[in-house]
């Protein structure tokens, strides 16, 4: 699998530096890293945007991965679970049902905590995190499911 690290929303533009689904496929790509913590807490990445670079991706024939994941200061506050559901919900919420369940869009949780100091995660929390991502996107892709014709 080969995976760009980022691309834009739209498909042509002046848009300096941004690179293009169809950029990304020139190059013999199939696959786009969306979300990660240096494009969030960096650049300044919102959940709406990188939602819409998801959407934008997906209706693009690409794979996306999903970088979701919370800060140490949120874990610490005890608000992963709130940091991730508006994460996740963005997502979900511009991508159809079909997106979701053909293995065209993987969610890779990827909490800042892992970088910013070493620090354990049982494998319990992890666990409880991936059944509430699941059921998150499974909640907001079946109320905002869009039809293709």
């Amino acid at each position: 699998m080969v995976a760009a690290q980022n691309c834009y929303k739209v498909a042509k533009g002046a848009f300096t530096g941004e690179i293009s689904p169809a950029m990304i496929q020139d190059c013999g790509a199939d696959w786009v890293i969306l979300g990660h913590s240096e494009r969030r807490h960096v650049f300044g990445e919102s959940d709406e945007l990188i939602g819409q670079k998801v959407a934008h991706a997906l209706e693009n024939d690409l794979g996306v991965i999903a970088c979701i994941g919370e800060k140490l200061e949120e874990r610490e506050a005890g608000t992963t679970e709130e940091v991730v559901y508006a994460q996740t919900q963005v997502i979900a919420g511009k991508c159809a049902l079909l997106y979701v369940f053909s293995c065209s869009i993987l969610f890779f949780i990827f909490p800042l905590i892992f970088f910013s100091q070493i620090l354990h995660l049982p494998p319990v929390f992890i666990s409880l995190l991936k059944t509430f991502i699941f059921s998150t996107i499974t909640f907001f892709s079946v109320s905002s499911f869009k039809e293709f014709s």
